[in-house]
């Protein structure tokens, strides 16, 4: 089971979802090579998700079906009009960057439902998502789903503090350009 601090069940699962759909959303991104993958529950629905990140989408009936059942849906993958073909380079990153900034039209969509689990017991479906699934299923497309097995025991505890320079070291991450390697700088 998961443990959060002196959380009860029910409250840890509400908490929990905030959690995995981020570490989801970061893995489907890495996986589909692209930044367009979104947390539905970030935004209040799909209309504002297409204004604030400046997408198209032409489908009124897409439009539609996702705005109604946008409570329904985890992650949304848009693929844009105009992304090369993925090629592991500072060049296609380049260019996903690029896109950032301007108008993209929408030519497609992928959805994900994300269910965490434990393999003894069955998980949940709602109504609303079943309803979803059943039509995207009449327009041959299909609801992703991702399963998370919660395996054994996992707790967080959490608490809010103040700096104390001893509990740090300042350095840049590993990984980054013109990393720091060597003695850890002076706080």
């Amino acid at each position: 089971m998961i443990k959060v601090n002196n959380l009860q069940n029910q409250q840890v699962i509400r908490y929990i979802v905030d959690l995995i759909e981020p570490f989801i959303c970061k893995v489907v991104q890495r996986k589909k090579h692209t930044f367009f993958v979104y947390r539905c529950s970030d935004y209040f629905d799909f209309n504002h998700l297409l204004k604030i990140h400046l997408f198209k989408l032409e489908n009124n009936y897409y439009k539609e079906l996702i705005n109604d059942y946008w409570s329904a849906i985890d992650l949304i993958y848009l693929k844009i009009k105009g992304i090369p073909p993925y090629s592991a380079s500072k060049k296609y990153f380049d260019i996903l960057t690029s896109f950032i900034l301007k108008e993209k039209e929408v030519i497609d969509f992928e959805l994900f439902e994300i269910k965490l689990t434990r393999q003894t017991k069955k998980s949940n479906l709602s109504i609303k998502t079943h309803k979803l699934m059943k039509l995207l299923e009449k327009k041959d497309k299909k609801l992703n789903f991702v399963r998370v097995v919660l395996k054994g025991d996992f707790g967080i505890n959490y608490d809010f503090v103040d700096y104390k320079k001893e509990d740090y070291y300042v350095q840049t991450h590993y990984g980054r350009k013109n990393r720091y390697i060597g003695p850890r700088f002076e706080n």
